[in-house]
């Protein structure tokens, strides 16, 4: 987990996501649907079921080429951030690398420092090569 200070001087907390967080992160989507044209779904359109994003964040929990990290103000999600990755012996180097964050907290530096810590981790994990870029959609 790590610390960070944003540009208004709100402290937040930044660390990885983990299947107890699924109904959090699934009323996170379903919260900041609406207030984007850039994600594949609106607001309370996130309709994976709950028992399946526990089993996908416990799955991604398991692979040396996925992350997802949510950044936390007071308990409350305010960002998702991940780079998830194929496990097909050919595409393991290719990360999708996405970022979310709430539209109250736009501006704030939040998402430049998860970029930073979604590239660090790519740096380190010895896989992840190449990144495209997408919405949080999965």
């Amino acid at each position: 987990m790590s610390l960070c200070t944003l540009k208004n001087g709100i402290g937040i907390s930044i660390r990885e996501a983990a299947p107890k967080d699924a109904e959090k992160m699934i009323a996170f989507y379903n919260r900041v649907g609406g207030e984007s044209d850039f994600l594949s779904f609106g607001e309370g359109e996130f309709l994976t079921p709950l028992s399946e994003y526990e089993l996908f964040l416990a799955s991604v929990k398991q692979e040396q080429n996925a992350l997802i990290v949510v950044a936390e103000k007071e308990e409350k999600i305010i960002s998702i951030a991940s780079i998830t990755s194929s496990q097909n012996p050919r595409n393991k180097h290719v990360g999708i690398l996405g970022i979310v964050v709430e539209k109250s907290y736009s501006g704030l530096g939040l998402g430049r420092q998860l970029m930073i810590e979604l590239i660090e981790w790519a740096r380190t994990n010895k896989q992840t090569k190449k990144n495209r870029t997408c919405d949080a959609r999965r």
